[in-house]
């Protein structure tokens, strides 16, 4: 496996959320296959589709003033071919209240596409916090 780096232009699709949730739904979702192949698993549910998907996430930030700013760091790029690779990294949530920010795990299949990089499966978990 070839574990060099996805050039710059490409990186961006995979680091959009770094700069912090978009305003509207849509715009978060934009590095997402819309398709109704798209898998998302976050937290022991999984959904279908890229309305599946959709409709966890809007359904999680319901009042968007609940809205946190996203992070991503440790990330980890493989390039499984010349149009798909892996990717592992740790998120962080920070909330604009008093909620401790929320941290945890993910990992992306992303495909090459003519739109350019689109995630296919995301796999993310949040930590447990320790007692």
């Amino acid at each position: 496996m070839n574990r060099r780096k996805l050039p710059r232009f490409d990186r961006c699709s995979i680091n959009k959320p770094s700069l912090g949730i978009a305003e509207t739904y849509k715009g978060f979702m934009v590095g997402y296959h819309d398709s109704p192949k798209l898998r998302f698993a976050s937290n022991n549910s999984v959904f279908h589709g890229y309305q599946g998907a959709y409709d966890s996430y809007k359904n999680s930030f319901a009042d968007k003033s609940k809205m946190s700013q996203l992070a991503f760091s440790e990330l980890d790029i493989q390039i499984l071919s010349a149009d798909s690779a892996m990717v592992f990294g740790r998120f962080t949530n920070t909330f604009s209240d008093d909620r401790k920010p929320k941290t945890g795990l993910f990992t992306l299949i992303m495909k090459k596409m003519s739109q350019g990089w689109r995630i296919v499966r995301d796999h993310s978990s949040d930590a447990a916090e320790k007692k």
